[in-house]
């Protein structure tokens, strides 16, 4: 096999890795548990789809318990969607640090693998 076509092998796998990173990102969403007694959901551009409190839990607390209830809640699932985007980053790294090892004796490769590296920051 030929430098380029090596090269051309690399590159068709870092794009393979750029369309599964896409996917897990535009299917991501995070939520809390259902027994939480504020339950949120977010997607990956942290955009809030949802809150709902549990039945009731307006009754039982003051104003400011359930504010304090609800950004608990969202705080919680802020560090879930973090992990969950971390993760997903992770994947993308692992999947473009295999395919990059086919661009090293390429000219253009390290720069590509650069590129890659510092994406992953």
């Amino acid at each position: 096999m030929s430098r380029a076509q090596r090269a051309s092998d690399a590159i068709g796998a870092i794009l393979a890795a750029v369309y599964e990173w896409e996917d897990d990102v535009d299917s991501f969403f995070v939520t809390g548990g259902e027994d939480d007694d504020v339950c949120v959901a977010h997607d990956a551009t942290g955009a809030l789809i949802e809150c709902v409190p549990r039945r009731g839990l307006q009754q039982e607390l003051t104003l400011r318990e359930l504010e304090d209830a609800v950004n608990a809640a969202l705080r919680a699932n802020a560090a879930r969607v973090q992990e969950g985007l971390a993760q997903i980053m992770s994947r993308f790294g692992e999947r473009c640090q295999v395919a990059t090892a086919g661009l090293g004796g390429h000219p253009v490769g390290a720069d590509m693998v650069a590129a890659l590296s510092g994406s992953r920051r």
